[in-house]
């Protein structure tokens, strides 16, 4: 069979066919609406614990993200609900940075921080404490702890994408393996007593008992008093409720983390970039400083956020050049071929679509190394295929966090850009280290971004 030159063939001496593909193509064939494909041998890493995620076919997943996008409330319509704690998490992100002064804020740490809070309280109805005041916190050392853990968790992945039933053997045995045990083993026990707690809260109560069930009002307990409600075994199994409360908390910060880490990077490389980001939130009126200086908004008008058009330019840059998932979303073809342009992928082949290397094809867009917002807004002939901009997934397993996590990221970048400019710390050695040490650990990682801001006047 013959390839063409976007196609890179690998044979795998485990009996299976390995493509990577390169190639625009690749995504409506192997995760549109009509694919027959299903996910790869990957997703069963994790066993025993199952989370929505890992699940392979079509059959087991479509009942389980459709009881999650219900308990989650991702759904555009919830998002609103959703808004004023991501402002009340992101006013105390911008307090975290004033208070800086003149000293240099990590971004990439503090993003995250404000990332793994809000998800916090989204699913387990109480946050992780990490943007609070430290003088107030009542926070504990155990559940601050969280987030590192299940980051670190996810980052060893990594090791094992190539070979993933050595990664299979190893997740399974962690109790019993010290180099794996003391960071994967916290982060699951953790997750254990998150469910555990919940599950302990319903049990005897009977269907009627609404006021008491309906009083919990985080995800996990709106899944739980639900799956209850309808005998659903499966979904109340622990193993799944363990994977699935890892993979939320992974899934519902990094992506935005990233992002908006990737953004203040840009925009530190190019002021002028920075610059026309906050004339076009300024004008808009969208965000207005609280006259008492403390970081709050008189006015956030999220409606009129959504639609600042170099506001979204700079985001799907950011999604096409440093994207989250840079390699992961591995598929396998079944007993059926499929086509991805004009070739034929035989049957039981894995297939590996990197958003990396397809976002950044010359063929879709010119000067597709470079940071460029205006080609979404004002200069459309920079993009030649808009299908290379991937960033969160398509068909059935697009991200379920797409809308909320976007409006998030819109929300942050504009409060921050209307308090304070920034630029890189003048003495840092190397300051493009955030996007050399950008690290595929399933998610990615970035490298520290150290900025000094200066609040507007």
């Amino acid at each position: 069979m013959s390839y063409s030159t976007n196609f890179i063939i690998s044979m795998v001496e485990l009996s299976e066919q390995e493509l990577t593909i390169i190639d625009p193509n690749v995504w409506e064939a192997i995760a549109g609406p009509k694919t027959t494909c299903i996910k790869s041998p990957w997703y069963d890493m994790l066993h025993p614990y199952v989370a929505m995620n890992s699940i392979r076919t079509k059959e087991g997943y479509a009942p389980r993200r459709k009881r999650w996008d219900e308990a989650l409330g991702l759904t555009a319509i919830y998002v609103p609900d959703k808004v004023i704690r991501i402002q009340h998490y992101a006013t105390q992100l911008l307090r975290h940075i004033k208070a800086s002064g003149t000293h240099p804020v990590n971004v990439t740490t503090w993003y995250h921080h404000f990332a793994f809070d809000f998800v916090g309280e989204l699913a387990f109805g109480q946050s992780f404490g990490l943007t609070d005041d430290p003088t107030t916190s009542t926070t504990t050392k155990e559940l601050a702890e969280v987030p590192k853990l299940v980051s670190q968790g996810v980052g060893a992945l990594r090791f094992f994408t190539p070979l993933p039933w050595i990664g299979q053997l190893t997740f399974s045995y962690a109790p019993y393996l010290p180099f794996v045990s003391r960071n994967w083993n916290k982060a699951m026990s953790w997750a254990a007593k998150t469910c555990d707690s919940r599950l302990a809260r319903f049990a005897g109560q009977k269907e009627n008992d609404i006021e008491v069930i309906s009083g919990q009002g985080d995800a996990f307990s709106r899944f739980i008093r639900q799956a209850a409600r309808d005998n659903d075994l499966l979904s109340l199994d622990r193993h799944a409720l363990y994977g699935d409360a890892y993979v939320i908390t992974v899934a519902g910060s990094h992506t935005t983390a990233l992002t908006l880490t990737m953004i203040s990077y840009e925009l530190a490389r190019n002021p002028e970039l920075q610059k026309k980001l906050r004339e076009e939130v300024v004008a808009s009126g969208a965000v207005r400083p609280h006259p008492d200086g403390d970081m709050r908004s008189e006015a956030l008008d999220v409606a009129t956020i959504d639609k600042l058009p170099f506001l979204n330019g700079c985001i799907n840059e950011s999604l096409r050049l440093y994207p989250a998932v840079p390699t992961g979303g591995i598929k396998q073809t079944t007993d059926k071929s499929i086509t991805v342009g004009d070739q034929v992928i035989p049957p039981q082949t894995v297939i590996v679509a990197p958003r990396w290397s397809i976002g950044r094809m010359e063929s879709s867009f010119e000067r597709a190394n470079e940071f460029i917002p205006e080609r979404w807004t004002t200069q459309p002939h920079l993009v030649k295929d808009a299908r290379g901009l991937n960033g969160f997934g398509i068909g059935r397993h697009q991200c379920p966090g797409k809308q909320l996590g976007t409006t998030e990221i819109r929300m942050v970048l504009a409060m921050v850009v209307s308090n304070f400019s920034w630029t890189f710390t003048p003495d840092e050695k190397n300051p493009t280290s955030v996007a050399d040490e950008y690290l595929d650990s399933y998610t990615a990682r970035a490298g520290a971004l150290n900025l000094i801001f200066t609040p507007l006047a």
